[in-house]
């Protein structure tokens, strides 16, 4: 098995909490009978969770943006 690189918390707890999301929607349409409850679960948990996700990655970007900003200002910083 390959090794995992974690990047960001986000993405990785939006992975789970998906997958929580998924059961717990399953076993609630299961065990009430309610199937519609089925269709609305699973798209309120996949829309929280892209949104969890997307935050996840715009931290990643605002983070190597940031990097990169810092390292521009040092050197117009050495050149003058």
């Amino acid at each position: 098995m390959k090794n995992l690189k974690i990047n960001n918390i986000y993405q990785l707890v939006s992975i789970i909490i998906f997958l929580i999301g998924l059961l717990f929607t399953y076993l609630v349409a299961e065990i009430d009978d309610a199937p519609g409850f089925l269709f609305v679960g699973t798209a309120i948990t996949t829309g929280c969770c892209l949104c969890l996700y997307g935050l996840g990655s715009l931290i990643d970007k605002f983070e190597t943006n940031n990097k990169l900003l810092a390292n521009i200002f040092e050197e117009l910083k050495n050149k003058k």
